[in-house]
């Protein structure tokens, strides 16, 4: 028997493998079954050899939990990281606007004759007489009226289908004394914009007007042509043809005015018998307005960005006195809008644990900008923040996840953008799809707190038969070089076989803080000292193991480390120097 195997195996697992270490295993493995019938084990002094460890990687630590909420990166780092909820995307709508006849159009005739010669327009040669056929006159008035729903705020400009047929018909007078026409013409309201509509001659449109060259009388002309357009903003041109919005009501009225030319060569006497009268028929039922550019409210039934359960949290972000104060976290939302009309999102983001609330975050004036995806970023500190549509800074947003919470609700209203001009497709369902995630390295902020336990328990069968003499101590020893960007601090609690606090064995944790590296990269080397006796002559009987409790924090009080990402693989400990000493003896009965 060696006098030196209880405290050769012993304190390392009191120490070194669970408070010091931090490998996550537990050493139960203690042999005393060759022990002999002893009455002191030990003197004063009795010290196991000095030992050091490796460099022991966070990674070795920390332990995480498949497909859980907290994930190493590519690089090593340490993120939360989880994906909102599914929510199903929105369909803004607002119907066409129909422009109803009032009553049916008045039609009346154009007369056409020669104009009376002058100076610049004819002149005499050999009795003939050289001057103007021409013909002007209002051929078509109508009055027009529709109802304006009440999400479209104005109208500047109006996209419609509103085919229209005109059939000219020229009287007999003018087919006997006028073959043709050098140039005909027919001008809408300025209000009015045109397209060709398939005429069976071929006509020149530009903007409200509708040129024919070279018209022959001999047959009725038809004249097709769309109002592909109106301009609300335009002013009134003549009395009776306006264009207006009053209140919720939609007012066209209107005139279709027919300019008619030709050159004259005849005698003055025959002069009076040229000419005659125009008259149409018109057919257009209603005009439907399809798109529109202006400003809009169309109602947006998005009160949902997202609920989702936290879920596969590691146990050093759960514990009681964990509060992940982290230094900036984010919110990546993202938010499809195919309307092209911009819209505002004010919104609030809530965690809740064991069904109460245990914050709330309020994030307003989230613009999303209309045909296109709108990338946001909702984070703790904007520095440095990059990609985004848009950053907003919630200097309360680490709030969220201090108490990790078991659910987060992301509530919200939205609305267009009703100040914006923009272009809306009236008729059409349009998609609005949200989604966004939570990244969160875990980098410390000022309060920042995580816990690691261990627990180094089973050993009541080897050592139920000894106890320590009067004034019989353990004293482990150790130097800890740091690279963790946090400060550390140890505390031990005995148990018994029923995991409960033992009473009797005390813990003095002589020294028990480790210093932070400041950037993660330079080490700080801190001792360590525990020491541990019995205050009750049976207590050790009864001891199972301890409970080795880890607190790394952001603070020691008067500095801080902040900003730094936990790292997996580049973030280490060592220990060195680690000395473990019995000082007293053991006294067991072990047969």
């Amino acid at each position: 028997m060696k006098k030196s195997n209880l405290s050769a195996r012993l304190l390392p697992a009191l120490f070194v493998a669970g408070a010091l270490v931090f490998t996550g295993c537990s050493d139960s493995d203690y042999d005393f079954g060759n022990i002999d019938s002893t009455i002191g084990i030990g003197s004063d002094g009795l010290q196991i050899p000095v030992s050091t460890t490796e460099n022991i990687k966070l990674g070795d630590i920390l332990e995480l939990e498949e497909n859980g909420s907290v994930v190493e990166a590519a690089n090593g780092d340490y993120v939360f990281r989880q994906d909102g909820g599914n929510v199903a995307p929105v369909h803004p709508f607002i119907d066409k606007i129909v422009v109803w006849k009032k009553s049916e159009p008045i039609i009346t005739s154009a007369p056409v004759g020669v104009v009376s010669p002058t100076k610049s327009k004819g002149v005499r040669r050999n009795d003939s007489y050289v001057g103007d056929i021409s013909g002007v006159g209002y051929l078509v008035e109508f009055h027009y009226r529709g109802e304006k729903p009440a999400d479209v705020i104005e109208m500047k400009k109006a996209e419609l289908k509103a085919p229209v047929t005109l059939r000219l018909k020229f009287d007999d007078n003018i087919k006997r004394s006028i073959p043709k026409f050098q140039e005909l013409s027919l001008t809408f309201p300025n209000y009015m914009e045109l397209a060709d509509n398939g005429s069976l001659m071929t006509p020149t449109v530009n903007g409200r007007k509708v040129v024919f060259n070279d018209v022959p009388t001999s047959k009725d002309l038809v004249v097709k042509v769309n109002i592909k357009a109106i301009d609300f903003k335009a002013k009134q041109e003549y009395p009776g043809s306006s264009i207006k919005i009053n209140g919720k009501d939609v007012e066209l009225d209107g005139f279709i005015v027919l300019n008619v030319s030709a050159p004259y060569t005849g005698s003055a006497a025959d002069a009076g018998n040229v000419g005659g009268e125009i008259t149409c028929t018109y057919e257009n039922d209603n005009f439907t307005i399809e798109a529109a550019t202006g400003r809009f409210n169309p109602d947006i039934a998005l009160n949902d960005l997202g609920d989702v359960d936290i879920t596969g949290v590691p146990d050093f972000l759960k514990d009681g006195n964990v509060v992940a104060d982290l230094y900036n976290p984010q919110i990546s939302l993202d938010i499809s809008n195919d309307m092209q009309v911009d819209g505002v999102v004010n919104g609030t983001i809530k965690a809740f644990k064991n069904g109460r609330e245990t914050a709330s975050v309020d994030v307003e004036g989230i613009r999303v900008t209309g045909g296109k995806t709108t990338h946001v970023c909702i984070c703790r500190r904007g520095n440095g923040v990059e990609g985004y549509d848009q950053v907003i800074t919630k200097s309360n947003l680490s709030d969220l996840i201090k108490t990790i919470p078991d659910n987060i609700k992301f509530t919200a209203t939205a609305m267009a953008d009703s100040k914006k001009e923009g272009r809306f497709e009236l008729g059409h369902t349009y998609v609005i799809q949200p989604s966004y995630h939570v990244d969160a390295p875990l980098a410390f902020a000022e309060n920042a707190v995580i816990e690691y336990r261990d627990t180094l328990d089973g050993w009541h069968d080897d050592i139920k038969d000894m106890k320590l003499a009067d004034g019989a101590y353990l004293l482990a020893t150790a130097n800890v070089t740091s690279c963790v960007p946090a400060y550390m601090s140890l505390d031990v609690i005995p148990v018994d076989a029923d995991k409960k606090e033992l009473k009797g064995i005390e813990v003095q944790l002589v020294q028990k803080d480790v210093k932070a590296s400041a950037d993660g990269v330079e080490s700080q080397t801190s001792p360590l000292e525990v020491k541990i006796m019995q205050t009750d002559d049976d207590a050790m009987k009864r001891l199972d193991g301890l409970v080795l409790i880890v607190a790394g924090k952001a603070s020691n009080g008067e500095n801080a480390v902040t900003g730094i990402t936990l790292n997996a693989q580049k973030h280490t400990l060592k220990l060195t120097d680690i000395k473990i000493k019995m000082v007293g003896k053991v006294i067991g009965d072990f047969n």
